[in-house]
């Protein structure tokens, strides 16, 4: 994967904003009562359950989670079947075999019997989701919800990638989406975002197992990833050249985050509390860079836990204005600069602890973006504390 490099992350206001009418369009055609294109015909297969018998099971479409039967046929007629009759999908426990992309269309609520039990082996192939919640043009999905699953790539050199969410074409949008309790192993990506995707939750997630691209990922096809929530996220065993979390998520929030390897937000208008990386595992790290910050608004209790210098030079790099910057702790080993800021940055420093002396912040800024900043209760990395 190519690094890369800090000094082309420069934030424009005319991003976010390029595709506001994309959303507003699919809330549009929602309150004007216009259906989403009607779900394909079901495979051939075991008949579909009546909508009277209550949830759907994979099962009763002829998946068997023994681990080594191909179940992507059985899992495409139980999605159709939820997704014509909008009912719950139900994995029971078992060892499902995915051999290609599962995609969904509507706002269905599938739901695992634990990461423990219900468990997909994913060969989808390199760089190819396994499940892929899509919306296309004047589609809108609204109210996807998946939980309670584990999903292991079936190929771990060369691996699929986890789930994704993107939209295509205008006026497509994916909104009110849960993903939680959800355990991904040894994937490229674990979980990405694209195009349209507004006022979703993604809660207690592990991404583990060897990422060899991203933990969490949102970049590349942005045009309107907004107003979502990021709880109790965790990213481990990160490869060289991988990052744990590279997000642009505007107006969104982020609580409670773990990782190993290195980090980008940008989140004008947004969150960050309590992000912890505990080392950086990777031989050859992405960046020098631990924690890149790009316009996002409050940033507190930021923990460096033995993230050696040799590794990563920098430990939180701050781009924007009117920021906040609160309670940054570094502990040894420790990046010699604890933080530095873009040249055209402004805000408030305060309560910055570190573990061994590090460079002070007057010998790498020049005076006249220091002058910018109020740094205060950070005697370790300034001299003298400085306030206005």
């Amino acid at each position: 994967m190519p690094v890369r490099h800090t000094s082309s992350l420069i934030w424009k206001w005319e991003k976010p904003l390029l595709n506001q009418t994309s959303r507003r369009n699919a809330i549009k055609i929602l309150a004007t009562g216009v259906a989403a294109p009607g779900a394909a015909q079901a495979l051939d297969g075991p008949a579909a359950p009546s909508a009277e018998s209550g949830d759907i099971l994979v099962t009763q479409f002829g998946a068997r989670g023994n681990g080594n039967a191909d179940d992507t046929a059985a899992f495409e007629r139980a999605i159709r079947t939820a997704s014509e009759q909008g009912r719950r999908l139900r994995i029971p426990a078992g060892r499902y075999r995915i051999t290609r992309t599962l995609t969904i269309n509507r706002g269905i609520r599938i739901e695992g019997d634990g990461i423990e039990r219900s468990v997909i082996l994913a060969a989808s192939g390199k760089g190819r989701p396994v499940i892929h919640v899509e919306a296309k043009t004047t589609d809108s999905i609204m109210g996807f919800a998946l939980s309670g699953i584990r999903l292991l790539a079936a190929v771990p050199d060369d691996p699929c990638d986890g789930i994704r969410l993107s939209t295509a074409g205008n006026g497509a949008a994916i909104h009110q989406t849960t993903l939680r309790d959800i355990h991904i192993v040894s994937t490229g990506t674990g979980v990405s975002l694209a195009g349209v995707v507004y006022r979703s939750c993604f809660e207690n997630i592990s991404v583990t197992g060897h990422v060899t691209r991203y933990g969490f990922y949102c970049d590349a096809g942005f045009e309107d990833v907004t107003y979502n929530s990021f709880r109790d996220l965790e990213v481990t065993h990160v490869r060289s050249g991988a990052y744990a979390y590279w997000i642009h998520s505007n107006y969104s929030n982020f609580t409670n985050l773990t990782a190993d390897g290195c980090c980008y937000f940008s989140s004008p208008g947004g969150s960050i509390r309590n992000l912890a990386i505990e080392t950086i595992t990777a031989e050859k790290p992405p960046s020098d860079i631990a924690i890149q910050l790009n316009q996002v608004q409050i940033a507190e209790c930021l923990n460096l836990i033995g993230v050696d210098r040799r590794k990563c030079l920098i430990g939180v790099r701050v781009i924007g204005q009117g920021l906040s910057l609160r309670a940054i702790r570094l502990v040894a080993p420790q990046p010699d600069r604890a933080v530095i800021f873009d040249a055209a940055s402004e805000g408030t420093l305060t309560g910055v602890y570190v573990d061994q002396s590090a460079t002070r912040i007057e010998d790498y800024t020049p005076v006249e973006t220091l002058d910018r900043w109020v740094v205060q209760a950070a005697q370790a990395v300034t001299r003298p504390v400085r306030s206005k």
